[in-house]
């Protein structure tokens, strides 16, 4: 059985949406994993080290109690852009006064030797606006 890792963060920014000014606070999130085929590396025919990497940038929509109402993620590598939207509805935010709209940036790069084994080397963040995942070789 996996058991999912729950970091606790009070993280608060401010954020405009719709004129407003609100305070975005993250409550509770899941650590993001580099999706295990788009971590694979391989060489191609010119000898250089291929695997999927790019930046995502996901329009999130907060309720009122907190919870994630819809997720869009925006890149190039479709497989990318689905872990970034799963990976954020599993956060959860502060109650606010109003729905609210924030953009967060998910960034997924390759690092390190070649090895068969694949998956997240790091985690970078920078809340509640940039996830950074550095994905093993």
């Amino acid at each position: 059985m996996k058991t999912a890792i729950l970091f606790i963060a009070f993280v608060c920014a401010i954020s405009t949406a719709r004129g407003q000014i609100n305070t975005i606070c993250v409550q509770s999130l899941s650590p993001p994993v580099y999706p295990a085929i788009a971590s694979t590396a391989q060489y191609n025919s010119g000898g250089q080290l291929t695997g999927l990497e790019g930046t995502v940038r996901v329009d999130v929509e907060i309720g009122v109690t907190g919870k994630v109402i819809k997720a869009n993620g925006i890149g190039d590598q479709e497989i990318l852009n689905r872990a970034a939207e799963e990976n954020v509805r599993q956060w959860t935010f502060c109650p606010i006064s109003k729905p609210t709209e924030i953009t967060i940036t998910y960034v997924y790069k390759l690092a390190g030797e070649a090895s068969h084994q694949s998956g997240t080397k790091r985690i970078i963040l920078d809340l509640p606006d940039r996830v950074e995942i550095i994905g093993r070789l």
